[in-house]
Formats: C-alpha cells, structure tokens, sequence
C-alpha cells in the first residue's frame, strides 16, 4: 500500500499543487524547503517511529496540503495580523484533532 500512497503523494505535490519550482527562482527553492522543513517537523510529532509507513505518507501529504494552502492564504492577504491568527487558531485545532486521531490508530494497531 506505501508504494500507492508514496507515488500519489508525489504526483499530486508536483502537478496538482504545481509547487515544484519551474524556473528555480530562490523564492521558490526557499519556499520549498520551508515547506519541507515545517511539514517533516509537524509529521514527526504525530507520527510514531515503528509506525506504518503509509500512516506516514497519508499523514506528510496531508499537513503538505496544509501548509501549501495556509501558505498562500498569507501571501495573498498581504500577510494581515488578522489572517494570521485566524490561521493559527486553525492550524492549532487541526494539530488537536491529528494528535487524537494518531493516539486512536496507534492503540487501534496495538
């Protein structure tokens, strides 16, 4: 099953988020690991070591999306205080509900 989610994962970063750098402007590189960085950290903390690798996979994809989105949400409204909070208030509880989730797969597998 990894290898199904590893390969959609790839393809729906590349062609459907369209977050691979095209020109490899040092925007887009810098954007890039930023999001890298943030998300792998952020995996980490909900994903278990001995833990199934395509729970991994579901779980970088999915704060990838998050972070992509949020991302963007901040650029096109100019980086207003109100948009920021909003959108840590937000990405706070959705940790919250990520966290439950993971405690609930981890001991649904023990």
């Amino acid at each position: 099953m990894y290898p199904l989610i590893a390969i959609l994962s790839l393809f729906i970063r590349t062609y459907i988020l369209d977050s691979t750098p095209s020109l490899l402007s040092l925007t887009d590189i810098f954007r890039e690991f930023i999001l890298w960085i943030v998300t792998y950290s952020i995996v980490g903390l909900h994903y278990g070591k001995n833990s199934s690798s395509t729970y991994g996979s579901l779980l970088y994809l999915f704060f990838y999306i998050v972070h992509s989105i949020i991302l963007a949400l901040l650029v096109s409204f100019d980086w207003k205080l109100s948009v920021i909070i909003i959108s840590f208030v937000a990405y706070s509880i959705i940790n919250v509900v990520i966290s439950k989730l993971s405690s609930v797969v981890l001991e649904f597998r023990r």
